[in-house]
């Protein structure tokens, strides 16, 4: 009796090792796992600075293009393109609204009449 109950108690000895061992591989398990995400929120965190810094560079370049147009003189600019007109410029306009007009007089009487 006394033999087994030395058995008994190695066997439960035995037993409480491999689990520490068990528990220790989990552990050691469980780390890893947490470094590698670490690191890939490091990354992660990495990427976004980089995307944030060209970001920052691409608006100071926005900020400096803006800043250099005079819109007053772009507007005077198109005014004057679009009040001169060549007379063979005006002749195509005006034909091209009398066919306009015509067409329209058409559609209209056709759907009256249907």
């Amino acid at each position: 009796m006394r033999f087994t109950k030395e058995r008994e108690a190695l066997f439960r000895c035995v037993e409480n090792t491999k689990q520490f061992a068990t528990g220790k591989k989990q552990q050691k398990s469980i780390l890893d796992l947490e470094k590698e995400r670490l690191q890939l929120l490091c990354n992660i965190l990495n990427t976004y600075n980089q995307h944030l810094s060209h970001f920052g560079q691409n608006l100071i370049a926005i900020h400096s293009a803006i800043s250099q147009v005079d819109a007053e003189k772009d507007i005077q600019t198109l005014l004057e393109e679009m009040s001169v007109f060549s007379p063979e410029t005006k002749s195509e306009f005006l034909l091209m609204d009398y066919y306009v007009r015509q067409f329209s007089l058409i559609s209209f009487l056709m759907r009256s009449l249907f």
